[in-house]
């Protein structure tokens, strides 16, 4: 899986935010997607405070990931402007929403226990810390084809909250904005 660069929105930067790496990747197998997120600290430095002691893994569906650390996926629907959102945190909780077109019609789409995503992978050594997801293809409709996809973060640690994708499209940080969408599961 090839990672790729995601960058804090303009001007939002924070003392730890300019102190750390975010990489992400995804990759489609037949049955799933997997996600990887990778944040490093540089120049020496460690992780944000917030990495320093984790969790205990739970992998329980939650709402409201994002007011916290969270990793997520934005899935365009090929062709349409239904497209769906992964949310993951440090824990391994998680939440999967779809979309009807552009922050409207949101609802969260139903999971059976055994296809729920699962944490894969969460380590941390020294200044690096990496995290992977696993999303079941059975949790979507058997037609729908994927587009580009967007990979995003939202970093927030003492000094502040910054949001992290592979581009920013809009006026301000939007994680929803097609345009973002860049990343392409399948060749990567």
């Amino acid at each position: 899986m090839r990672m790729a660069a995601l960058h804090p929105y303009p001007g939002s930067e924070t003392e730890e935010s300019r102190r750390v790496r975010i990489e992400a990747g995804a990759a489609f197998e037949a049955d799933h997607l997997d996600l990887m997120f990778q944040i490093t600290g540089i120049g020496g430095n460690g992780l944000p405070e917030g990495f320093s002691s984790l969790p205990e893994v739970r992998g329980e569906r939650k709402t409201e990931l994002w007011k916290e650390i969270c990793f997520e996926a934005f899935l365009p629907v090929q062709n349409s402007e239904n497209y769906f959102e992964f949310n993951g945190a440090l824990n391994g909780d998680w939440d999967l929403y779809q979309f009807d077109s552009y922050r409207s019609g949101m609802r969260q789409l139903a999971c059976e226990s055994k296809n729920s995503p699962t944490i894969t992978s969460r380590e941390q050594s020294g200044s690096v810390f990496r995290v992977g997801f696993r999303i079941p293809r059975a949790l979507f409709p058997d037609a729908v084809t994927f587009a580009l996809i967007g990979l995003t973060l939202v970093l927030k640690t003492k000094s502040g909250t910054t949001y992290w994708a592979l581009t920013h499209a809009g006026a301000k940080p939007d994680f929803h904005l097609r345009e973002s969408f860049i990343y392409d599961p399948i060749r990567n």
